[in-house]
């Protein structure tokens, strides 16, 4: 927990979070603004992000009033444990989730919507109210913000799948997600076994 200050107090400065930045990234072989970079694209993602994160802590931190911050959170839903952590609990009861993106997002997909659902029934204090925070990594970087009102149609999702996905895994019955994004030869390790079983092609890449 965090006291109510806003994020952008002159006491919570953007500089050490510029600094903490290239820190953090040197030491990951990937990019921590999506998909995986060539040494020499390491320097060219790391400036971007940094643009980024200047862009949102100038313009949109200092409206930001939190109660919680990166807050994990754990509950049951329809019986079945759990967990995640929430980017921010404003004091109104609102979350925040933060997204980097290739393109302005238009639509909250069903998937997310879930994710959302999930956040809401399991993180104390947070009323159904959400503000996504997007950061488009366009030639000129935006920061997109999107509200979004859990309802009941996305809390029914969560109660019915819980169980099934539970259900399915104890009984060791799978089935193959070929839309997800790691459903690839290159993320997973079983895809052969997958092609035999099930069918169909997974994608190289």
């Amino acid at each position: 927990m965090v006291p109510r200050r806003r994020v952008g107090d002159a006491r919570v400065p953007p500089t050490p979070f510029l600094l903490i930045y290239p820190l953090r990234t040197s030491k990951r072989p990937g990019s921590a603004l999506g998909g995986s970079a060539r040494q020499g694209d390491a320097g060219d993602l790391r400036r971007l992000g940094e643009k980024l994160v200047a862009k949102y802590m100038d313009e949109v931190a200092p409206t930001v009033e939190p109660a919680a911050v990166e807050l994990d959170v754990q509950g049951e839903i329809s019986g079945v444990s759990v967990r995640g952590r929430v980017d921010v609990l404003d004091v109104e009861g609102r979350l925040i989730d933060f997204k980097t993106a290739s393109r302005r997002p238009s639509c909250v997909s069903p998937d997310y919507a879930f994710q959302l659902a999930t956040y809401q029934q399991i993180t104390p204090g947070a009323r159904g109210e959400v503000r996504i925070d997007s950061l488009v990594k366009t030639q000129t970087v935006q920061i997109v913000q999107q509200a979004y009102t859990v309802e009941e149609p996305d809390i029914r999702a969560t109660q019915v799948l819980y169980p099934m996905a539970q259900k399915a895994m104890g009984s060791g019955t799978y089935c193959p997600n070929r839309q997800s994004m790691l459903c690839s030869q290159k993320h997973c390790s079983f895809w052969k076994h997958c092609e035999a079983e099930f069918g169909g092609r997974v994608r190289s890449a």
